[in-house]
């Protein structure tokens, strides 16, 4: 996964938990303003930092070799999943498409 698609990931998370960027820098113990540039590519965690960041937010980081755990629909899954954890954070909701589906 392309390291900007994964910080998307983590920002989206982090919004959606209801953590500022200042509540994660204090759990991990950073300064006040660097998940801000970690979010912004202003500035890129080694990879220690990043496994801490995403478990942070409750997710874990798997590495592995790309030819042998990347294919397209991993790609389109993934997108899936960043589009949706964005859209939790902004408020919008898709209503619901049948009536049992309704609260």
């Amino acid at each position: 996964v392309e390291y900007r698609r994964l910080v998307r990931l983590l920002k989206a998370r982090r919004c959606e938990l209801g953590f500022t960027q200042s509540d994660v820098c204090s759990c991990m113990g950073l300064t006040d303003n660097l998940i801000n540039r970690w979010e912004n590519f202003r500035r890129f965690p080694k990879g220690p930092m990043l496994i801490r960041w995403a478990w942070e937010l409750g997710l874990h980081v798997i590495v592995g070799l790309p030819s042998l755990d990347y294919t397209p629909v991993t790609d389109k899954v993934l997108e899936h999943t960043i589009k949706k954890l964005e859209g939790r954070h902004t408020g919008a909701q898709k209503a619901p498409t049948r009536a049992e589906d309704a609260p």
